[in-house]
C-alpha cells in the first residue's frame, strides 16, 4: 500500500462517519432528499461506494465472521475483531483502487454513509498490532471527498440507543456495541482524537440536531466547499 499522495481518488460527495448509533443512515437520506430538491444527482453508498463482485465478497465474509465465533469476553477483546477488520479493510482498499478509475456524472453527489475512517479507528482501537490500513495507506491512498463529515454523540445516548430492541438487519458490529454499550463512549473519544482537522473536515454534534437539522448544516458547508447546491 505505498502510494503517492495523487493515488487517493477525489470522490465528488460527501461522507458521513460515526459510531454505530451516531445517525449516519437517518442524515444521508435527508441529505439525499435536499440535495435532489436543488438539483443535483445525489447517489447513497453504504460502507463502500463501488458495486463490484469482490467489494461485495470481502463485505459478506466480514460479516460473516461474527456468526462462526464465540460471544467475546471484553468489549476490545482483539480475536473477536480480527476477521472482521481483515476483511473489511480488503475491502477498503479495493474499493479505494476502484475509486481511482472512476468517472462522475456532472453533479452527481456520492452521499457516503461510512467508508475507510470509521474502520481506520476499529483497527486502530482492537486490533492495533495488525495494522491494517495503515497510517501511510490512510494518509496518501484513502479516498477523499468534497467534504468529509464526524457525526458525534455524547456516552449517555450511546447507552440509551444500546438499549433499543435490535433490528432484524444488525449485523455484528452493532450487537457487539449494544452488549457493552458501557464502553462504547471510550471508543467515541478515539474516534474523535483520530479525526483529521481542516476546511473540508467537520465535526457535528448530534446531540444537538435532528437529522434534518443536522443535514441543514451539512448541505452548507458542503455548498461552502464546492460551491453546489447554492
Amino acid at each position: 500500500m505505498d502510494r503517492r499522495e495523487s493515488d487517493a481518488a477525489q470522490v465528488p460527495g460527501i461522507l458521513l462517519e460515526g459510531s454505530c448509533f451516531s445517525g449516519k443512515s437517518s442524515v444521508a437520506k435527508v441529505l439525499a432528499r435536499m440535495l435532489a430538491a436543488r438539483g443535483l444527482l445525489p447517489q447513497l453508498g453504504h460502507c463502500y461506494v463501488c458495486e463490484d463482485a469482490e467489494n461485495a465478497r470481502l463485505h459478506a465474509m466480514a460479516l460473516h465472521s461474527f456468526n462462526v465465533q464465540l460471544p467475546p469476553a471484553t468489549f476490545r477483546d482483539s480475536g473477536y475483531f480480527l476477521e472482521f477488520n481483515r476483511c473489511r479493510s480488503l475491502n477498503l482498499a479495493h474499493d479505494a483502487r476502484l475509486l481511482r478509475n472512476c468517472s462522475w456524472p456532472s453533479r452527481r453527489v456520492q452521499i457516503q454513509d461510512r467508508h475507510w475512517f470509521s474502520q481506520y479507528c476499529q483497527n486502530d482501537y482492537f486490533t492495533p498490532s495488525r495494522d491494517y490500513l495503515p497510517l501511510q495507506w490512510r494518509n496518501e491512498s484513502a479516498p477523499r471527498f468534497d467534504l468529509h463529515v464526524l457525526l458525534g454523540v455524547c456516552g449517555d445516548t450511546l447507552r440509551a440507543c444500546a438499549q433499543l430492541p435490535v433490528r432484524p438487519e444488525e449485523h455484528g458490529v452493532h450487537k457487539h456495541f449494544r452488549r457493552f454499550g458501557d464502553e462504547l463512549a471510550d471508543f467515541e473519544s478515539h474516534c474523535a482524537s483520530l479525526w483529521p482537522e481542516g476546511p473540508k473536515w467537520m465535526r457535528l454534534n448530534m446531540d444537538q440536531h435532528s437529522p434534518d437539522s443536522a443535514a441543514v448544516v451539512i448541505c452548507n458547508a458542503f455548498s461552502q466547499v464546492t460551491g453546489l447546491c447554492e
